[in-house]
Order: C-alpha cells, then structure tokens, then sequence
C-alpha cells in the first residue's frame, strides 16, 4: 500500500508572512546561474527566474528544506525550536491548496506472481516490544509471548583459501501482532481483498494429518481527459510503499547515514531556491500562464512542480531542460507522441511521476521518449556524488508501456540464410520495425583472451529489425550469419524484443561517453511500477574497471568510476513490507557498460524483462539481503572479465564482473523460468556469497519464509539461509550453466537448497557447486559444448568443487561432457578434518550419463547409486536421542542430535561439519520470540524449532523440541531489559492441531488473500498461529494475522501448491497443504 511520506508543510506551522520582505531581486546570487553546456548555442535567451508572485514560497519552502536536512546533524531535536512557529507563506493560492494533503496513491494493482516471503508472525500471550530495545539488538519477531525480539548471530567465518582455480567461470575455464488465534471452528477457509489484484473465493478441503509433536517426529510424509492522461487525484497503480516507512519521503534518515548522506546530495542537485520555472497550477506543461514566469520552460530551464500541482505533459519540446524538481506530480500524455530533453529529473518523496496507467497505458501507435542531454562532463562542485544525469525517484513512479512479449522460443531451428523466424506461438505485441536478438546456440571461444581484460569473444547472437510480421512468422531486415539450431530437437533458440514505446535514452545514444551517460535510480521508495519501458544504452559505472563507492573517495572527478549508476537501479527501497513489492515488468535494457536490472536492498518482483549487451552481469541481486522474485526474465550477451581473482573483488566489494546473466549475492530472491544466453567466461545463473564487506547487508530472518530455521538472530550473514527457489530455468551458450560458491558449507540448519528442473546446453560445465552443501539437484538436463576452441577436457555435467558436502542428484541427465561428475573431494582450513573420512554423502538416483570420457571421477566407497524403486517415497521423520524436556546444556550449549529417517533411509539428524548446537544467545532468541514453560516438576524449558528435509526431494517436517533452561540461566541476557513471557506448565499429552488444506482461485498475474487459519483448529482448546509457509515454487507472503497472500506468475495458469505451518500454544506442530488454481 502506498503511503505519502511526511512532507515539509506539516511539520513547519506557517506564522510568519514573507511577500512584504521581498522584492523582483529575490533570487539574485549564486542559485541563479545556470550550468555550462556542451550546446551552448542552445542557451543564448536563458531561463528567467521565477516571477516575484512566487519568491516567497520558494524561499521558504527552502528554509524549510535546509531545516529539514539539518534535523539529522542537531544533537537534540528540541534545537529546532527556531522554526516550531514559523509559517512559511506559500505566496499564491496554488500553493495555499498545496499545504493541505496531496495523496500520494494508494497502491492499487500491480499485476503479478508466485513466490514465497514472510512477514511479521502472529503470535500468543503478545509483549508489546519497548522501541528503545530495538537498539540493544533485538531483532523483532513476534510469537508466544513475542514483542520483536530476537538473538544476535555472528557472522559465519571464512573458511576458503585463494584456490584460484576453483572458481571454474571466474577463472576462464575454457580457451587455453495481531496475533492472536484461538481454536477456530471448521468451515471454508475465508478470503478478503488485497491491494487492486483481483480476489476469488477460497474454499477449504479435508483434514491434513501431517502432524510432528515434539521429540517424536512427524508422519510421513477511462478516459480522463483531452489528452487523456494519468488521474490527478493521487491515485496510481504502484506496487508497492515507501521502502522503510518511518523514513522514507522524510528527510535525512537519522537512523542510516548513508541513506541520509544519499538524500541530501540528491535535494542539493535541486534546491527550491534556485528554481527558473515554478508550475503555480496544475494544468498542461505547454501552457504559460501554468507557469509563475508566464513561460514555457526553455533551454536550461530548472524546474520547480511544488506539492498539490499536477502537471500534464501532453506534447513534445524542443528545449533541454537542465533539472526537473517533482514535489507534486507530471502526468505524460498516453495518446499522443512526447518527447523530454532533460539533464537531471529528480522526483523527490512527495512526489509522483506518471507514464500511463494499468487502465489505459501508453497507446501502442504513439511513442514517450525522455532523453538524457549531452551535456559534457558533469560538474563535480555541483554534484560530488555524481548522482545527476539521469532519473532519479525518491517517491512515486507509475510507467505502463504497450504490453508485448519479451522474448519467444523459436518453432523451427533459425539457419544461415534463414530472412524469417517460426516462433512457436505468435507474437503478441510485436510491430514491424521492432529490433529484435536471436540467441546464438554455441559458446563462443576464449582462447587467447588477455588475463584480467574485458573478454572480447564475439557470441553468435544476432541484432535483427522486424519488415514483416505473418502469424508466428516475423520476416528480418537481413539474413542471419549464423547456424542456430538447437544442441537437441526439443532444445530451440529464443528471440527477445527489445523495442518499447516508453523510452529513457542518452541525447546521443551509444555515442555518449560512458562517464557522460545517464541512469535510471529508483531510490529508498518501493512506490515502483514499471512495466513496458525501455532504458537503452544507460549507465555509468564501468565493470570492465575497478568501480568504487562515491563516499569513499576523497576527491571526484567528472570520469570517477562510482557504484551505483545503472540502466535500471531499484536502490535501498527496502525489505521491510515483503508484501507490497516494487514490480518491475516487461522492460528491456539495450547496452550497459556496467550492470543492467539492478535490485539492491530492496523487495521486488521482476518479470517478463529483457537485457541485452549488458557487461559483468544483466540481473543483480546487489548486497545479499534481496527479497521477492525473478520470473520469466531473458539475459543475452552478457560479457565480463576475464580471469580475475575473486578475492581482489570480494575484499573491494566490486562483484558480479566477470560474465553472469543472472548474479544473486543472496539467496531469498525467487529464479523462475528465467533464460540466460550468450556468456562466454561467465555463468549463466550465478551465486555467490563471500563477502564480509560493510556492504555485504545482513539478511532479516523474518523475510525468510522459514525464519525459525535462522535461530532466531536479528541478522544472518546471505549466505546462512538456503537458496529459496530455484525453479525451471535454463542457460545455452553460456561457460557454466550455474554455479553457486558460498565461504563455506555450514548453515546450521537441515532446509535444502533444491535446484529443480535446469537446463543447459552449449556449456563447458553444468554445474558448478563449491564451497556449499545441503543440496538437492532435481530432474536435471545438461548437455556439453561441442564448439570449436573450447578445451573440452575441462568440461563436466556436474562440477562438485572444494569443501562439499551433502549432494543428492535424483535424476538427471548428463550428456557430451569429458565427465560426467567431476568430485574433488577435498576440504582446507577449518573442515580439514574431513578429508581423510569417506564422509562426501554424494547420492546419485536415476542419473543418465552418455558421451563422457569419465562418468564419474575420484569415486569412494561412501558415493551411492540408486534408482527410484530404492526410496520410501513419503517417508520422513525426525527421532532425537534425548528425552522430551531433558536436552541440557553441556560445554556451553545444547546439542540436539538424533536419527533423521527419509526416503533415501536414515542418517545423524545433523552433520560433523554442520553440527547441530544452540548457543546461549540463540535459546535467548528464542525464548524472546516463544516464551519459556515450565514442566510437572518444576523445571524451566524453551522451544527450539527444527527443520527435517527429505534429501531426494527436499521436502520438510517441522519438530517442536524443548530444551532444559539451568537455573541460574538468564532469559534475557545480562544487558537487556525485556521480560520474557512465561507460558505456564508444559502440556506434555496435548495433542497437535488440526489443519485442514485449503484451496484457492484466482488468475494469472492476480493475488489472493488465504485465510489459512479460518478452518484450523486444536483438539485441546489451545491457541494456534501460523508457524511458517514452505513453498518449492510459489510466490506466498504471511501477511502475520493467520493470512497468506499468492501471487500467481503471470505466465503460469494451472494448479499450484505450497504447505504451512500451525503450532499451538504447547508446541505441537502439523502441517497442511494449500491448492491454488490459476486460470488465464
């Protein structure tokens, strides 16, 4: 739900009148000169300053602004008494309206899909949480008893040497509250609506008899106007709301100085002082009395939209406007051509942007364009952080371009000659001038290629322009120079449309020197819809170079090489609401020098994109601590460097240059259906999480949709949670299909990291793991390059590199690789220990292996080889060796082992390497979240919650076990001054609730609310709560009132299903499952 952020009129009582202390001069001095251009012929006349009418608002509003800034450097906020009484008169009546509420938008639909995140817990016996505790470290979780509370967890160690071959694709392998439930009554599981998606009612099924209870394990298995354009009453289509919301929209952000530090540059780009044209009513752009001055804005014109103006830009200007400063709002015309020239557009926290709407987006036949103007290098004395010369938004922005496809697969294999392409549906959207890239189909060769240059290996994907399009017969500008046929019949190519009406480009397009260029930054606000829009040869930051953080540097030149300025940038809008994400859909990047979709610390869902040509990686997950999902997205051509030391890159925290289509540096952003093409020194699908760098953000574990399984810390490092989903994607011509490289295997935690149905082909490995462990490899398909220069003796169909453990392959097939399997098998630093123990537990069920020199390298005694008649499908269960309450602390923790029994048979419920202990600080985590009880006689206990995952499918079971509390133990700790909630006695008979599975309607690229809880109950009466939401593929959020929100794919139509949670108030857990039906 969107949500205006606080605005300076409201906090700033108007007392004093300033018309009479002004005079025409006002704006006299150093704000008035305009900056140099490279065009200057284009600045002869000038821009007039704002006429006297409007002097005295803008100069109090900017007393305002700078008061507002200086608030984050008082020491005390009662310093700010100065200005407690002031007035500031807004010097017209436009601005008199201003004052008042201008809404900034209630989020309404933004259409989308399936994945899994959670927020806030319901809980029992709620503590309501003393905010002054949130700065003595306690996370807050919500639970028995809960205020948002939790443990403190050190960063996981390091234990990786340098090992600069490990890293196959980075070293060039080839070429030389509310809580509360009570027992609830059967019935329907109940819906209610949710944001602007379309609801359908939910009906509920039978009993579930999934049920763990503590120790014992758990059962098996419009029209709007001349130029019609975006409503001006404040409301827009944004999926999402500011991203932090105590601070987003509201000044300097007290509470994180960067954020602050980003704010303030951004405001001094703007400042309302040193605005030529002021918009003194709402009314069209190209009106001159909308404007204080009487004038049209010119060349070099800065202008000013003050709150409570709507400005509709109905037509096209000739002029190049040097700033544009949106309090209020601009509306761009859908049905008429547009076109702006602009050096810096800001939108500011109040403010909104509006490109179409969901109802009547931009009309397919006419055309948006923002231009970035050339104008030389930027000036630093402005702008030290380097942050104009682009869009930049820290409030609203609402885009819908023409909705097309964003890429289809081909029908028939494209050949050399070939002047058509047969996709295999027709393309909808698609028009005769379009440009278009068609996938090459074989990896192109590194040999020869410079160490630690920018990789220079020319892809056989091929640039085309529509002349003619017949059904699913699109005729090409030219013939095609290359062989595209598929490594098998029912593997094709893939052709991506990259022409859209909304256009953000540079002046001069790719002409532009890369220091010179614009960017595309959506900043500390999730009010993000985007979709349809095209962000064409964008970007400033370099990755073929080093790129260093902007505040780090002591002195910046116009040609600095700064983070942070891509095509398309969602940057620190925030992970605070995982139910209201930014959506980012249907877009496509043409070029980037660095970077191309960039999500950093942020919740959003990305579907339907497309970037091309984009260097070091297309799509990024930036910090590690990203939330929300990436479905259906298309990378070609994505160049890197090549050969580079992973450590120089982790130590300066410049990442993800080496060459990936797809570059997660955390592991909670959902990968479905996702294609990536074209890289020759890099991976396809990329995971990588070393880094201990400042930058590198801990993960909040209640945006993990298992949090339990983070033992309830405040933070975790990225790379402690398993990866969420990892669903049907696929990488052709690429070095490495996928690889994942973490510091090292330990996650404390038994949930798996499933990769479920990859695809292949063209590629000199498969994929690649190191580092990690806990994995199930599930209905893989991998098939070998047999390109010319490629040195096919390092190529393999799975690669299981240094320090992994724990890998179970249920089918898959392997063909054309030197080998099959390639097993290291080795362990360095802290897990040396291991490798003189046959303790791999690599299990193979039903692998294909055909055309590979070795099926299997450096086999052992303890590798396994079964087939699916050798599982106990359904089987799953968790014994521990301990009495129920009688776990007790020994050496300075409790150690809750026992026999886990799965399908593949039975094995420790924890390993050596990943040994399963609860610190002090851990069961304090806990009992802030759960309470404590005590038992019969008289001893205290709390509640670990565990996780048991079956290996060959990753399916899981939740177990409640209680610990033993010592008596002189500390709930809260030394230093905290929250008192924990006592539960009561310990019922040891009660029995586990009853959770019925429900079902659900809705239709694709909708949401539907599910009232999970509506038709649960507990045979002894107690309270229950949802405890958790395991999905292997959908997009669920706990709302945290015993509701989920589905977001159905908006390419997916069909039944899906995901499972929850319910515990009761003594423990008990069952689990249930939800249906959901997704129609067209």
């Amino acid at each position: 739900m969107s949500k205006a952020a606080p605005q300076f009129s409201t906090e700033f009582e108007p007392q004093i009148e300033l018309n009479d202390l002004l005079g025409s001069s006002a704006l006299s001095g150093r704000n008035r000169a305009n900056r140099s251009r490279r065009k200057q012929s284009r600045f002869k006349n000038g821009a007039d300053a704002a006429g006297p009418a409007m002097v005295a608002a803008l100069i109090g509003a900017q007393i305002a602004e700078d008061a507002q800034a200086a608030r984050g450097f008082f020491d005390d906020p009662r310093d700010m008494s100065l200005f407690a009484n002031a007035t500031i008169c807004r010097g017209h009546e436009a601005f008199a309206a201003s004052h008042g509420d201008h809404a900034l938008a209630d989020a309404a639909a933004s259409s989308h899909v399936g994945h899994t995140v959670v927020s806030e817990r319901a809980g029992f016996a709620h503590f309501g949480a003393n905010e002054d505790l949130m700065f003595q470290g306690f996370g807050a979780r919500g639970g028995f008893g809960r205020g948002r509370f939790g443990g403190r967890r050190g960063r996981a160690g390091d234990d990786h040497e340098t090992h600069n071959n490990e890293h196959g694709s980075q070293n060039g392998e080839h070429g030389s509250n509310n809580n509360q439930h009570g027992s609830h009554n059967g019935g329907q599981g109940g819906e209610t609506a949710h944001g602007g998606h379309s609801h359908d009612p939910s009906n509920s099924g039978s009993d579930s008899g999934d049920h763990t209870h503590t120790n014992d394990g758990g059962a098996g298995a419009g029209d709007d106007g001349a130029h019609s354009h975006t409503p001006s009453d404040g409301t827009n289509t944004s999926g999402g709301s500011t991203g932090d919301h105590s601070q987003h929209g509201s000044g300097p952000h007290p509470s994180d100085p960067a954020k602050g530090s980003e704010h303030m540059a951004l405001m001094n780009l703007v400042p309302i002082s040193a605005a030529t044209h002021v918009a003194v009513k709402s009314g069209s752009w190209f009106d001159p009395t909308v404007w204080a001055n009487g004038q049209v804005p010119g060349d070099g014109a800065k202008v000013l939209v003050p709150q409570g103006v709507t400005i509709d830009y109905d037509g096209s200007s000739p002029a190049s406007i040097f700033t544009i400063r949106v309090d209020g709002q601009i509306d761009f015309a859908h049905d008429v051509d547009t076109f702006l020239e602009v050096d810096t557009f800001v939108v500011t926290g109040t403010g909104t942007v509006t490109i179409g709407t969901e109802a009547n987006p931009v009309d397919p036949n006419v055309s948006t364009v923002i231009s970035f103007a050339d104008n030389g290098a930027i000036d630093v004395a402005w702008d030290p952080m380097l942050l104009s010369r682009g869009f930049v938004s820290h409030g609203t922005v609402d885009i819908h371009g023409a909705e097309k496809d964003a890429f289809l697969k081909v029908l028939t294999d494209p050949m050399k000659g070939d002047t058509t392409l047969t996709l295999e549906t027709v393309p909808n959207g698609w028009q005769v001038g379009d440009k278009l890239v068609l996938t090459g189909t074989h990896l192109a060769s590194t040999k020869g290629q410079q160490r630690g240059a920018p990789v220079t290996a020319q892809t056989e994907d091929e640039e085309l322009v529509i002349t003619a399009i017949n059904g699913n017969v699109v005729t090409l500008d030219r013939a095609l120079q290359y062989d595209h046929e598929g490594a098998r019949s029912d593997l094709k190519a893939y052709v991506a449309n990259y022409s859209r009406n909304v256009t953000f480009q540079n002046e001069n397009g790719d002409l532009t020197p890369v220091h010179e260029r614009g960017h595309v930054m959506m900043m500390h606000s999730d009010n993000i819809t985007v979709k349809y829009a095209e962000f064409d040869e964008l970007g400033r930051t370099d990755k073929s170079a080093r790129a260093f953080d902007a505040g780090s540097l002591t002195s910046v030149a116009p040609d600095s090489n700064v983070q942070g300025r891509y095509s398309f940038h969602i940057h620190r809008a925030g992970v605070s609401d995982p139910a209201n994400p930014a959506i980012v859909e249907g877009n496509a990047v043409w070029g980037s020098p660095g970077w191309g979709f960039v999500h950093h610390d942020s919740n959003a869902i990305l579907s339907n994109n497309a970037a091309y040509d984009v260097f070091g990686a297309a799509f990024v997950a930036e910090t590690g601590n990203e939330i929300g999902r990436w479905d259906h997205n298309i990378a070609i051509k994505s160049l890197g460097m090549a050969h580079l030391s992973k450590v120089v890159d982790v130590n300066a925290f410049d990442l993800g240059r080496t060459g990936a289509g797809f570059w997660f540096q955390g592991r909670l952003v959902e990968a479905v259906d996702n294609v990536a093409a074209g890289v020759p020194s890099g991976a396809g699908f990329a995971y990588f999480h070393r880094g201990v760098d400042p930058n590198h953000l801990l993960v909040d574990p209640s945006n993990s949709p298992l949090s339990d399984s983070l033992r309830y810390a405040g933070g975790v490092n990225s790379n402690i949670p398993n990866i969420s989903v990892f669903l049907g994607n696929e990488s052709i011509a690429t070095e490495t299909g996928l690889e994942v490289i973490k510091a090292n295997p330990r996650q404390d935690h038994d949930l798996r990291s499933l990769l479920d149905s990859f695809t292949a082909w063209e590629v000199l490995k498969g994929v690649h793991l190191g580092y990690t462990g806990h994995y199930t490899i599930r209905d893989l398909d991998v098939v070998g390059t047999d390109s010319p220069g490629i040195a096919m003796v390092r190529g393999a169909g799975i690669s299981l590199g240094v320090h992994v453990f724990d890998v179970v392959v249920n089918g898959a097939n392997i063909e054309g690789f030197h080998n099959g399997v390639t097993q290291q098998k080795s362990a360095v630093n802290g897990l040396k220990f291991m490798a003189g123990k046959d303790q791999w537990d690599y299990v193979y069920i039903d692998v294909n292996i055909s055309g590979a020199t070795n099926d299997y390298t450096n086999r052992t005694p303890g590798d396994r080889f079964l087939t699916a008649s050798d599982l106990n499908h359904g089987r799953l269960f968790y014994n521990s060796d301990f009495a129920e309450t009688h776990i007790v602390r020994n050496n300075g923790y409790w150690d809750l082992s026992g026999q886990k029994t799965d399908s593949i048979g039975q094995k420790a419920g924890y390993d050596i390497w990943d040994p399963n202990r609860i610190t002090a600080a851990e069961l304090r985590g806990s009992i802030a979240e759960n309470g404590y009880w005590m038992t019969t006689d008289g001893r205290r206990v709390a509640l670990i919650e565990e996780y048991y995952s079956d290996r060959a499918t990753a399916d899981i079971i939740k177990v409640g076990i209680f610990v033993e509390l010592p008596a002189r133990f500390s709930l809260a700790g030394f230093n905290s001054t929250f008192v924990p909630t006592y539960n009561g006695v310990l019922n040891q008979n009660s029995k586990a609730p009853i959770a019925v599975d429900d079902v659900a309607h809705t239709n694709s690229g909708h949401s539907v609310i599910i009232d999970l809880l509506a038709n649960d109950k507990d045979p002894d009466g107690d309270q229950i709560k949802l405890d958790g939401v395991f999905s292997q593929n959908s997009h669920v959020v706990d709302n945290g009132d015993g509701t989920v929100t589905y977001f159905a794919d908006p390419n997916f139509t069909g039944q899906d299903i995901f499972h929850y949670f319910v515990q009761d108030s003594n423990g008990d857990i069952s689990k249930a499952q939800v249906t959901v039906t997704v129609d067209a």
